[in-house]
């Protein structure tokens, strides 16, 4: 990955990703150095909306992993249920961690 180095522009009609449906997925990709960042990263998902930017570091002897993300009015249940299969219990399992 260190010797990656390549730009893009990708946009996605419909991805599942765990389960988690999107739609209208856009990024921009750019790689260069052992630094990856997906810019401008937006989705429709669960009547709400997606948008952040994610940095992978590798040019140390460690990576480094960097989000910085934004959801508004997603409809956690519907979210919570396709992913973990029980709203309910990953709601509680959330908590419990608290």
């Amino acid at each position: 990955m260190k010797t990656l180095n390549t730009n893009g522009e990708f946009k996605i009609g419909k991805l599942t990703v765990s389960n988690a449906k999107m739609s209208d997925v856009s990024l921009k990709l750019d790689g260069k150095n052992g630094v990856v960042k997906l810019k401008s990263v937006t989705a429709n998902l669960y009547q709400g909306k997606y948008a952040g930017n994610v940095t992978i570091n590798a040019s140390g002897k460690l990576p480094r992993l960097t989000i910085n993300t934004s959801l508004k009015e997603v409809q956690a249940e519907p979210l919570l249920n396709d992913v973990t299969g029980d709203a309910k219990c990953a709601v509680r399992e959330i908590l419990a961690r608290l």
